[in-house]
């Protein structure tokens, strides 16, 4: 499986989220904004799940994610593929 975690480049997660549905996973992208985060603070955060059913991704924690802040310009793009590639994309501004 492609390694995403050291990257964001927007066709590595493209590569990533179609090889991840070619093995017969779901994957599920998600915004949340962050509220005093110790690590993160308030930061905008583009999250992954996946898992082999949708019912089973209940169960699942996020497995990466993005901020705006440490991928700068080109975070609109990887929600641009996630919003194409996913199979879920939930952009409601989810709280944590």
């Amino acid at each position: 499986m492609i390694d995403i975690r050291n990257t964001s480049k927007p066709n590595v997660l493209e590569a990533w989220i179609k090889e991840t549905r070619e093995a017969g996973n779901y994957v599920s992208a998600e915004l949340v904004q962050l509220d005093d985060d110790p690590q993160l603070g308030n930061a905008l955060v583009l999250g992954f799940r996946f898992a082999k059913t949708p019912r089973a991704l209940v169960d699942e924690d996020i497995v990466f994610s993005f901020t705006h802040e440490t991928s700068g310009p080109v975070f609109g793009q990887l929600v641009g593929v996630a919003e194409a590639y996913a199979n879920d994309f939930n952009e409601e501004l989810a709280v944590a």
